[in-house]
């Protein structure tokens, strides 16, 4: 159990380096280990690696919280940001 997982439970806030609200979500399939995103108010698209945390599944409307290290990759001239550390945290 991490540090951060025991406050969590205590009911104190967890740390998050970025926070949005997701305006549109794509996936190729379920369980494929990577969701594209767009931020609502467009600014970002984020390339979600993994599962992340949690059993909440991203949908259009909720709320990501990622955490660093991020990074940005370029697919078909297009920038994207990789997190692999992220939560769904609010629906």
């Amino acid at each position: 159990m991490g540090h951060t997982d025991a406050h969590a439970r205590q009911g104190v806030q967890e740390w998050w380096d970025v926070k949005f609200r997701v305006g549109e979500s794509r996936s190729a399939n379920v369980g494929s280990g990577m969701i594209l995103v767009r931020e609502r108010n467009g600014d970002s698209g984020w390339i979600l690696a993994g599962k992340g945390r949690g059993d909440r599944v991203v949908e259009v409307g909720c709320v990501v919280g990622i955490k660093e290290p991020t990074w940005e990759v370029e697919v078909e001239r297009e920038k994207w940001r990789v997190a692999v550390e992220w939560k769904v945290l609010d629906g």
